[in-house]
C-alpha cells in the first residue's frame, strides 16, 4: 500500500511538473557545483555537522516561528526530495525523466538523498518567534519577554504550552500529540532554535516511516548563526561592510530592493539589536542619517507591533513588544563586529551567501510575497554581474534558479483550507494522492528595472 502511495505520488509530480524538472536539469548540467558547504540535521536531539564538496543545493525551507511542521513546510520538503531524485537520476544516467523514470524516482525517494544534487533547509534564525500567529508557546514568548527577539537569542526558560491557545486551535494549527512533544523539547534544550529544530527532525523521521519516502534532510541556519560563529573577517561581516561602504553602493542596493534611501524612514540594510535582545525587523523603525553623502550612524527605534495573522483567524495578530531607541555609529559598521554590533541584515543581503544553486519558494504573489522574492533575484543578479560585492566570494557562481509551488495545488486543512496547519492535524497519506505541482519563475517576472545597473 505504501509503496502504491510512494508510486502515485511521484508520478503525479511528474506529470505536473515535467518542464521544471526538465528546466532543472538543463540549468544543474551546464552550472558550476558549490566546492564546500557544511551543514547540519538533529538525530534523538543531538546535533550532527556534515560537511559536502563539489555539490548542487536545491533550497527548502522551514521558519523557527512555528515549533511544529507545517503542511506548506512539508510540501516544499517533498517537493525537493522528489526534484532531486529526479535531478540526481537525470545527470547520472542522461535519461529525460518521463513516465518510464516513475518506478526508479520512486525507490530513489524511499532511500536518504544520495547524489551530487542535495536538497537542504535554509531557516532564518532572525525572525520573531511568533511571526505568523501559529505557535503554541505563544503566551509564554509574551511573558518572558522576548516577542521581538530574534529566534537564534531565544532561551526556552519559561516557555510553555499555551492552553488557551491549545484550546481554540487544537487540530486546525496543532495537535494535542504535537504540543506534548514541542513542551518535552522546550524542557530538554535551553535554545529556541534548538529545541524546534529536534522537534521537526523528530516529526520529518515519523513521517518518512508513516509515507516511506525520506524526508530528512540537513538544514543551514542563517544570518545570526553565521554571523556568531565566523570571525570579524568573515564573508557575512565584510558583505555589511561593504554594503555601506560608500552613497552610492548603498543607493544601488536600495534600488534592488526596490526601497528609496532618501526617505526619512525607511527599510535598513542591517537592523542592529537592541542592548534589551530586542531584533525584531518588524518592530524596528530606521533612518539612515547623512552628512554630504557620507554615512554618520544608523538610528533605530523599537515599538509594540502587531505581526501577521495566521490563516484561520485574520483577527488573531501576535504582537511583538518592544520599546528601546539606539543610535549606532557608521564606524561601528564600516568596521563591523557582531559581538560588538549584534544586527540582523535583510534577507536579500544574506542570501547571497547561501549555497543553493535553486531554491523553492510557496506560493508566490499569494502564500509568499514577491517583492521578497525580487530582492533576492536582483541581488544575486547584481553580483553575478559583478555590480556588487566583487571580492566577496559567493558559495554557488551563478544566478539560483527560482522554482515555485503553484499556490492552488498547496496542501490544505481539509476543513478550514488553511496551509499553516501542522502535519498532525490531517490525513498525510491520503492528502498526498492530490498531485502536488511547482513551475519554474522567469527572470522578466524578478528581475527589478534599474537604469543605474541593468
Amino acid at each position: 500500500m505504501r509503496q502504491e502511495l510512494i508510486k502515485e505520488t511521484v508520478a503525479g509530480f511528474i506529470s505536473e511538473s515535467y518542464q521544471c524538472i526538465h528546466e532543472l536539469v538543463k540549468y544543474l548540467g551546464e552550472s558550476a557545483k558549490t566546492p564546500r558547504q557544511e551543514l547540519f540535521f538533529f538525530k534523538d536531539g543531538r546535533r550532527k555537522n556534515v560537511e559536502y564538496s563539489n555539490r548542487f543545493f536545491l533550497r527548502a525551507s522551514t521558519e523557527y516561528s512555528n515549533p511544529q511542521l507545517t503542511l506548506e513546510d512539508l510540501q516544499g520538503i517533498l517537493v525537493a526530495r522528489i526534484l532531486e531524485a529526479c535531478a540526481n537520476h537525470a545527470l547520472e544516467t542522461n535519461e529525460k525523466i518521463s513516465e518510464k523514470s516513475i518506478e526508479v524516482i520512486a525507490k530513489r525517494v524511499t532511500e536518504p538523498p544520495k547524489g551530487v544534487v542535495v536538497p537542504f533547509l535554509l531557516i532564518t534564525d532572525d525572525v520573531e518567534a511568533d511571526r505568523y500567529s501559529i505557535n503554541p508557546l505563544r503566551e509564554s514568548i509574551v511573558a518572558t519577554g522576548q516577542s521581538a527577539f530574534p529566534a537564534h537569542s531565544i532561551r526556552t526558560d519559561g516557555l510553555k504550552i499555551d492552553e488557551t491557545f491549545l484550546r481554540k486551535y487544537k487540530d486546525i494549527l496543532v495537535s494535542a500529540d504535537e504540543a506534548s512533544r514541542i513542551q518535552y523539547y522546550v524542557e530538554n534544550e535551553e535554545r529556541y532554535v534548538d529545541a524546534v529544530d529536534s522537534m521537526k527532525y523528530d516529526q520529518l523521521e515519523k513521517l518518512s516511516d508513516l509515507l516511506g519516502i525520506q524526508l530528512v534532510m540537513p538544514a543551514l541556519r542563517m544570518p545570526l548563526e553565521t554571523l556568531s560563529s565566523e570571525r570579524s573577517d568573515g564573508p557575512m561581516h565584510h558583505l555589511i561592510r561593504q554594503a555601506h561602504s560608500s552613497y552610492e553602493t548603498l543607493t544601488l542596493l536600495y534600488q534592488l530592493m526596490g526601497r528609496s534611501i532618501t526617505k526619512r524612514k525607511t527599510l535598513l540594510l542591517v537592523v542592529p539589536h537592541s542592548s534589551k535582545g530586542f531584533g525584531s525587523k518588524r518592530a524596528a523603525s530606521g533612518r539612515l542619517v547623512f552628512e554630504n553623502e557620507t554615512l554618520k550612524s544608523i538610528k533605530v527605534h523599537y515599538r509594540p507591533t502587531l505581526l501577521y495573522p495566521n490563516d484561520v483567524d485574520s483577527s488573531d495578530v501576535s504582537i511583538a513588544k518592544a520599546c528601546d531607541n539606539l543610535s549606532v555609529e557608521a564606524k561601528d559598521i564600516l568596521e563591523y563586529s557582531f559581538i560588538k554590533t549584534p544586527a540582523s541584515p535583510q534577507f536579500a543581503l544574506y542570501s547571497v551567501l547561501s549555497p543553493e544553486a535553486a531554491a523553492i519558494w510557496h506560493g508566490v504573489g499569494l502564500q509568499q510575497g514577491g517583492e521578497v522574492v525580487r530582492s533576492y533575484y536582483s541581488m544575486h543578479s547584481a553580483q553575478c554581474k559583478h555590480l556588487i560585492f566583487q571580492d566577496i566570494p559567493k558559495p554557488y557562481s551563478g544566478i539560483p534558479l527560482q522554482l515555485d509551488l503553484i499556490a492552488g495545488k498547496m496542501l490544505r486543512h481539509p476543513t478550514h483550507g488553511n496551509v499553516d496547519a501542522s502535519v498532525g492535524t490531517v490525513n498525510l497519506p491520503e492528502m498526498l494522492k492530490k498531485a502536488t505541482s511547482v513551475r519554474v519563475l522567469q527572470a522578466n517576472e524578478l528581475l527589478r528595472k534599474a537604469d543605474s545597473w541593468s
